[in-house]
């Protein structure tokens, strides 16, 4: 079964640009939507869902838990009212893929949605936001000891697998490592929503950035990596929004000489 839900991953094509997440929380054994997740339900009204993953504990056997994971993900969508041949992505892992030790933190589901975009146009126009500086600008720039993070570095749910938006920042990040040869970075990685890096999925992530890079001509004596797990939050886990899980969700690259 992992071999097939890993192959199913590597072959799917998720469309993720701006991509935000949203977790619920189920009961023991329950599909039932949480009066709680209900309000948190609403603020899905004006996105746009690219892909939805269901979750279990390791009770019961696996073929039970992955039915019920799918039951999971069904009364998601129908409180939503959404038909689920809508949605690009659907997958109920049930056990496989565990993010915590703890059974209730692997008890949910897990949506992935984009700004609708004339959202983010009306936005862009009643705002004007300041330009922000590239990847590559603010890595030249820091100084020693200095983080920067990968911003739009983002993985499939609970995996170490890349998605699609992350190549430009990739593509970004070897180009200043080219034109700066005497640059040597660490690529530090930090997951959320867990009490623990149970899988050590932070030191999988940072290891995909470094073998990305190495891949592409970069000595291996300018980059390392390491994954911090959950000991480095920029908010307190457990986290009170979609919005302090992604800020904790994340990859960053540390300055160790330029």
């Amino acid at each position: 079964m992992k071999q097939i839900i890993t192959t199913v991953f590597f072959s799917a094509c998720l469309f993720a640009s701006a991509q935000d997440s949203l977790s619920i929380y189920f009961g023991f054994d329950s599909y039932k939507v949480l009066n709680q997740s209900k309000a948190e339900l609403k603020s899905l009204s004006d996105k746009t869902i690219t892909s939805i993953y269901g979750y279990t504990d390791t009770r019961g056997n696996n073929d039970y838990n992955i039915q019920l994971a799918q039951k999971r993900i069904n009364a998601t969508l129908n409180y939503l009212g959404i038909n689920a041949s809508s949605i690009p992505q659907i997958f109920a892992l049930g056990e496989e893929k565990l993010t915590s030790s703890i059974h209730s933190e692997n008890r949910k589901v897990v949506i992935y949605f984009n700004t609708n975009q004339s959202q983010v146009n009306n936005s862009k126009k009643t705002t004007e936001p300041k330009s922000e500086k590239g990847i590559g600008d603010q890595i030249v720039q820091a100084k020693i000891g200095d983080k920067v993070k990968l911003k739009a570095l983002n993985f499939q749910p609970g995996l170490d697998i890349l998605l699609p938006e992350a190549v430009p920042t990739l593509e970004e990040l070897l180009k200043v490592m080219k034109s700066n040869q005497k640059l040597v970075i660490q690529v530090q990685g930090h997951i959320c929503c867990a009490s623990a890096d149970f899988a050590d999925l932070s030191t999988a992530r940072a290891y995909r950035v470094y073998e990305y890079l190495l891949n592409n001509g970069i000595q291996a004596e300018r980059i390392s990596y390491i994954g911090f797990g959950v000991s480095q939050p920029l908010y307190t886990i457990p986290e009170k929004s979609s919005s302090e899980e992604i800020a904790n969700r994340r990859v960053e690259v540390k300055i160790i000489s330029n």
